[in-house]
């Protein structure tokens, strides 16, 4: 038996509409040679449309690099770049010693932050430049071990 139907509750919180996540690969490998110059790491490049009111949104990257010498050390930075500028606190410098290997040393790079964006359009990248005078090779292709990634989640605050 079942009785009468209560009244209406009251109209829930909004529902999580307009969040998303997604991942982007590297796509080629980039000769990084000029010292202090950011270049884009190919493939690591997203533009998100946040709705009005803003969002939060969380950036992960990593990836990989080798130098191009056994012999001299090789320094990279590795930034977060948020539509005109970097992004405070998405600097990372990474390294990798000389070897006596005949195998190219090589490093990784693993970042996240958490930044709040207003409504719009906004383009989050992956950059990198050298800090020292031998040349490194940042990121790969489809099988590579070193292939970066940057992925991006929006959450509505």
């Amino acid at each position: 038996m079942q009785g009468v139907a209560g009244p209406t509750g009251a109209t829930g919180a909004a529902g999580t509409t307009g969040q998303l996540g997604a991942t982007v690969l590297g796509t080629a490998a980039v000769t990084i040679d000029g010292v202090g110059v950011f270049e884009d790491i190919t493939g690591l490049t997203q533009t998100i449309t946040v709705p009005a009111g803003g969002g939060i949104v969380v950036i992960e990257t990593d990836g990989g690099f080798i130098s191009s010498s056994t012999t001299t050390s090789a320094f990279i930075d590795v930034r977060l770049f948020v539509d005109a500028g970097a992004l405070a606190g998405g600097l990372r410098r990474v390294c990798v010693e000389d070897s006596d290997s005949t195998f190219e040393p090589h490093g990784v790079w693993s970042m996240s932050r958490i930044i709040t964006l207003a409504a719009g359009s906004h383009t989050i990248k992956v950059q990198a430049a050298s800090v020292s005078t031998t040349d490194a090779i940042v990121s790969g292709t489809t099988g590579s071990v070193y292939q970066g990634s940057l992925q991006v989640y929006l959450l509505k605050p």
